[in-house]
């Protein structure tokens, strides 16, 4: 048990004893959709005409509002009533308030000591200041819808009694902080990661290696000191994704066609919320975050989109050791701690942004500097204009326009029309430096700030390439860019799978979509197996062992009944564990290469270059290791499992109440159909991955498929929480019409009506 669990268990205990065990008698509420459609309101709404919000049978809404200022009401309500407890959750961390929820962990007190400094609040607040007139009355209407429906909650949903919380009104502030926690940058983990190698000295030798040896995907598990803000960071923002696009000329439609599956952290419940729209200049379906009133991936009557993270450095880290005291300016926060006493942090300010090493994931005698933080996102953007004017677009250049203003967080937003056209945005603000060719230095000098900022317009939007399709999968979205993106991409496995497997496609339908979201081959995986084979082929008593012919059958895909998935991977960590010999016992590097999600691009070359006899022994002292692992797990399906739980599934004793029965997961790190697991030989349960899965045909408003991993209703164990999981490992869709007329026949499980106040 970590230092950190040893802790939580002790203060779980005593919570219970200080709080009267009230926790171990309080349970979910197992409500049926029609007791939850019961909980709308049905009295008279602030709203100028009536409003309509038609509910299917997986609680999914459309709604229909004769003016836009009612439909962005409407949109608050559904929010708050779908996912009230998700964005109390939301609410805290965006502003540093979890130890108000969790108690006085001193792990949690750090984290809101971070999230603090960040200040995604005051980030929000110079939004506000420059947003535009109808972004802001946007956001004003949509805290007006969650607020109204708050205020009429007849019963609030178990997690409140969990935490010990009463539901507050929204400020319009808080609302648009939520919506900046979702635009964090991913460079913040890579900054935690090597600041904690730094107070050993010898950290650059560790960060040069990951830039030279390309070991970029960000991995799903991190036991570095800081890695639990890590985890937030990565799972409230769309830090994964596939998505494709193909032209008319390659469909069978002649209609351009899109396939989206953003990848974030998974638990229940889902990231993502199924909302429709239609108003006089509305008229769209697609995939909202829960407190943020934007579609970021859907479509509307003439254009689709999607999109994937670049993990574009939108923030530069500053030496300040040397500032003198007089640039410093102080503040102190006071951190509220369930069932404690108040504690105090202290935040140093400067003109280069707040001191990041002062937070206590770091002992600051040891660091070799101390260092802020300059994110992009400081300074106000409105990225809510962006996509309201997405959500409204009717053709590529109304598209890539909207995306001028646009700066955090840098996205490769995809875009498919009705008349077949395709193309891609780089939706990225990149802070240029005074010394640009130093952009991928770690640690900044003073003098080297921030001069200016290069517009999404500014970089290459490519619109109807030969090829036929636009792929994006986290990877480098451009050769050679000027200035460079990113300290790190994903490895090129999803990107290269999507273009073997787009280029000869004809006639592209939404079969074919389908087949391609499920995809859980893995070439690498594939290459580096064929590989081995062929150096231990002339040894017959390895050669003819019954494992080493499970593995020479394996196909290299990821299948949940695959029993060689599991030979390759024992095989290979074994491998991997003699790999690992040629770094220095705890070195960092070895540390930093141990961590490496990228090790299939590591180990090869690495196989190529020893013996056949080694290799021969070292398979041979893998076998019973084999042996040992298939007992327990005989398919890759037990070896790898889908836990369907809420976060209140890890609390102890009571945790069971909060968890559905896990499953078998196909796919793995680097499928398309991915799920992120620890390099190990345990059993274990995948916490990241595809969580969503969006395929519409442009040619007509109504060939549109979506389905959640989960559902779409947060409130603790309803019918709608995970009724879609179902859907989603049968490799299933629900067809969503955005025809009026359409929506009008098939969303029939209820129809919510909001009339105005007389």
């Amino acid at each position: 048990m970590t230092r950190f669990k040893a802790l939580a268990f002790v203060f779980v205990i005593f919570f219970f004893v200080l709080m009267g065990c009230r926790t171990f008698f309080t349970f979910p509420d197992h409500l049926s959709q029609k007791q939850r459609f019961d909980q709308l309101r049905s009295d008279p709404a602030p709203v100028r005409n009536k409003v309509r919000i038609y509910w299917n049978r997986h609680s999914v809404p459309f709604i229909e509002a004769e003016n836009d200022k009612d439909l962005a009401f409407a949109v608050g309500v559904v929010h708050a009533h779908l996912r009230i407890d998700q964005l109390e959750l939301m609410r805290a961390v965006s502003q540093g308030r979890l130890s108000e929820m969790a108690g006085p962990l001193p792990q949690v007190q750090q984290i809101d000591h971070a999230l603090r400094l960040i200040n995604f609040k005051e980030s929000a607040q110079r939004s506000l200041q420059i947003m535009s007139t109808e972004s802001r009355e946007w956001l004003e209407n949509f805290t007006r819808g969650l607020n109204w429906t708050i205020a009429g909650l007849k019963e609030t949903p178990t997690t409140n009694s969990l935490m010990d919380h009463d539901l507050e009104p929204y400020t319009l502030l808080e609302v648009a902080t939520l919506s900046r926690l979702v635009a964090a940058d991913l460079s913040w983990i890579t900054y935690l990661k090597y600041l904690k190698y730094a107070e050993r000295g010898d950290w650059e030798l560790a960060f040069h290696h990951s830039l030279q040896k390309l070991q970029t995907d960000i991995a799903s598990h991190n036991n570095a000191i800081g890695s639990d803000l890590s985890d937030i960071l990565r799972s409230f923002s769309r830090s994964g994704s596939n998505s494709i696009v193909f032209s008319g000329k390659k469909t069978r439609s002649g209609a351009a066609m899109i396939a989206s599956d953003p990848h974030v952290g998974l638990s229940l419940p889902n990231f993502w919320i199924m909302v429709g729209i239609k108003s006089p200049r509305y008229h769209a379906f697609g995939l909202m975050i829960p407190g943020v009133p934007i579609i970021g991936v859907g479509r509307n009557r003439d254009i689709a989109w999607g999109g994937t993270n670049m993990r574009a450095i939108s923030t530069h880290l500053y030496d300040v050791s040397d500032l003198p005291s007089r640039d410093i300016s102080t503040r102190t926060e006071t951190i509220k701690r369930r069932w404690w006493f108040d504690s105090e942090a202290e935040i140093r300010e400067t003109k280069q942004g707040p001191v990041l090493s002062d937070v206590g994931f770091f002992d600051s005698e040891s660091l070799p500097f101390s260092v802020s933080l300059k994110w992009l996102g400081q300074e106000g953007s409105d990225e809510v204009q962006s996509f309201l004017q997405v959500a409204r677009a009717s053709g590529w250049e109304d598209f890539k326009s909207s995306f001028k203003n646009y700066r955090v967080s840098a996205m490769n937003m995809l875009y498919a029309d009705k008349k077949g056209n395709i193309g891609m945005v780089g939706a990225y603000g990149q802070p240029v430096l005074k010394k640009p060719e130093l952009t991928l230095s770690l640690v900044k000098k003073t003098d080297n700030p921030i001069v200016g900022v290069l517009a999404p317009t500014q970089h290459p939007n490519p619109f109807n390439p030969k090829e036929g399709f636009i792929a994006s999968a986290n990877n480098k979205p451009f050769a050679n860019p000027a200035i460079p993106f990113s300290f790190s991409y994903a490895n090129n496995d999803r990107m290269n799978r999507l273009k073997q497997l787009a280029d000869p496609m004809e006639n592209v339908t939404v079969d074919d979509l389908i087949k391609l979201q499920l995809d859980v081959f893995s070439q690498s995986a594939f290459d580096l197996k064929d590989l081995l084979l062929e150096r231990v082929r002339s040894e017959p008593s390895v050669w003819k062992h019954a494992h080493l012919q499970k593995l020479e059958a394996w196909d290299g895909r990821y299948q949940a009944d695959s029993e060689g998935a599991v030979v390759f991977h024992v095989l290979m960590y074994s491998l991997w564990q003699r790999y690992l010999q040629r770094y220095e016992e705890g070195s960092i590097l070895r540390e930093e290469v141990s961590k490496n999600a990228n090790w299939k691009v590591l180990l090869a070359p690495w196989v190529e270059e020893q013996t056949e006899s080694d290799l021969v022994q070292l398979v041979q002292r893998s076998l019973g290791k084999i042996d040992e692992v298939l007992t327990s797990y005989p398919n890759w399906g037990s070896f790898t499992r889908q836990s369907q739980s809420t976060l209140f599934g890890m609390i102890p004793f009571i945790g069971s109440r909060f968890r559905l029965e896990d499953y078998p997961v196909s796919g793995g790190s680097d499928t398309l159909n991915k799920y992120g697991r620890p390099f190990s030989l345990k059993r274990e349960n995948v916490t990241y991955g595809a969580s969503a899965r969006h395929i519409s045909d442009l040619s007509s408003l109504d060939e549109n498929y979506f389905v959640l991993h989960g559902g779409q209703d947060s409130w603790m164990l309803n019918e709608n929480l995970a009724d879609q999981t179902k859907l989603w490992r049968e490799g299933k869709y629900i067809k969503i019409p955005l025809s009026m007329s359409r929506v009008r026949e098939e969303f029939t499980a209820f129809t919510a009506v909001l009339r105005p106040q007389e």
